[in-house]
């Protein structure tokens, strides 16, 4: 069987570098914003960062292991309603354009992130 030489999105998109981008612009949207900023109030804002570059690697399809508790375990009573996780997926959206990240790229880093918002949004 031939080995696929197709690249990752994570390939694609940049890497590691360009996920530290994409993070770093999305936390000083997050942060900017009084309601989303009071979800991570008593959070260590590195171990954040790390665990959300960690987190896109690993739905991007990158070499990175995610070591963070489950989505629903990490967001379990923070009352994230649907209108959040909705800001949240434009607040990304912005920080992969402000990272130089093409547009159709963009839709497929968004589009495998929004699964998850089963797991993030309280029920």
């Amino acid at each position: 069987m031939a080995r696929s030489t197709r690249r990752s999105l994570y390939q694609a998109i940049g890497g590691a570098p360009v996920l530290e981008k994409v993070v770093d612009a999305f936390y000083l949207r997050v942060l900017g914003n009084a309601r989303l900023a009071a979800f991570f109030a008593h959070t260590d804002l590195e171990e954040l960062k790390r665990h959300q570059r960690e987190f896109l690697g690993l739905v991007l399809h990158g070499p990175e292991q995610y070591t963070g508790r489950s989505m629903h375990e990490a967001h379990a009573g923070r009352g994230i309603t649907a209108a959040d996780f909705d800001r949240m997926l434009i607040y990304f959206n912005e920080a992969f354009a402000i990272a130089g990240v093409p547009e159709p790229l963009v839709a497929r880093a968004l589009a495998a992130v929004a699964p998850y918002r089963q797991e993030i949004v309280a029920q």
